[in-house]
């Protein structure tokens, strides 16, 4: 047990290593800059509202940008292991497969904290309420430890970081936007509404329905705005992550179990 528990430590530190030597600080400043600045571009030009819109524009820029940064870098940073041999190395030691996605996972997730920490710190200057940009940040950690899991599993799977980084992307936008295509899909032109191939949009939306986590519900914009976090979406935040964690780090032990080093 306390091997184990060295190894998995050992693995995170190695992803919090190979962060500083990329020079991920930088790219953080980057994007808290460009927010910042952003944020007091749409402050000049707002007339009313001001607060709440700074606090808007600024949530939604902090969202993209953490999602697409950790994504990326998961999969960079996978991918440079297994094409520069270092799998060889690890695995000529006492190690198994699991202990090397799951001590990787929780190095990138510690990554992912400390950015949404930083998130959070910075949108508590626009709301007048603290508790809710970090219940924003909680939901944007939530949300980013899934999309890490996912891009484990593609880096394992697809073997590209082109290829791996745009179907993390797909996947991500169909699910923030998985309520506005049911809309569309239930509620058709009525000249459509009875043809076969509306049916079989409707079925395979369905399909996608219940696949997806309903990340429309994480990291919501309007919390910021109005203030209407509720417990209940908190929960349901906590149950989808926990859920789709446990589905999506199974299925990269699998996809990493047959994978030949």
């Amino acid at each position: 047990m306390r091997n184990t528990l060295t190894q998995l430590k050992m693995f995170a530190w190695t992803v919090l290593l190979e962060a500083r030597s990329s020079r991920v600080i930088i790219s953080a400043i980057v994007i808290f800059s460009t927010a910042l600045t952003l944020s007091f571009f749409v402050g000049e030009i707002t007339i009313t509202e001001t607060q709440q819109t700074q606090a808007a524009i600024t949530a939604a820029f902090l969202r993209i940008a953490i999602i697409f940064f950790l994504s990326l870098f998961t999969i960079n940073s996978i991918l440079r292991d297994i094409n520069d041999r270092m799998l060889l190395l690890y695995f000529s030691l006492p190690i198994s497969r699991p202990v090397f996605v799951l001590g990787k996972f929780i190095g990138f997730a510690c990554l992912a904290t400390l950015f949404c920490l930083m998130a959070s710190a910075l949108l508590s200057l626009y709301s007048n309420n603290f508790e809710l940009a970090f219940l924003w940040g909680f939901s944007l950690l939530m949300e980013s430890w899934l999309i890490i899991a996912f891009s484990l599993l593609c880096s394992f799977s697809l073997g590209q970081v082109t290829t791996a980084f745009a179907a993390v992307m797909g996947i991500y936008l169909l699910s923030r936007s998985i309520t506005a295509i049911i809309l569309m899909a239930h509620n058709p032109l009525k000249v459509y509404s009875d043809s076969v191939s509306q049916q079989f949009i409707q079925g395979f939306i369905s399909v996608l329905d219940y696949l997806l986590p309903r990340l429309d519900r994480f990291t919501r914009t309007d919390w910021l705005m109005y203030g209407t976090v509720s417990t209940e979406e908190i929960n349901f935040i906590l149950q989808q992550t926990i859920v789709y964690l446990c589905l999506l780090l199974a299925a990269a032990f699998l996809d990493f179990y047959r994978k030949n080093i």
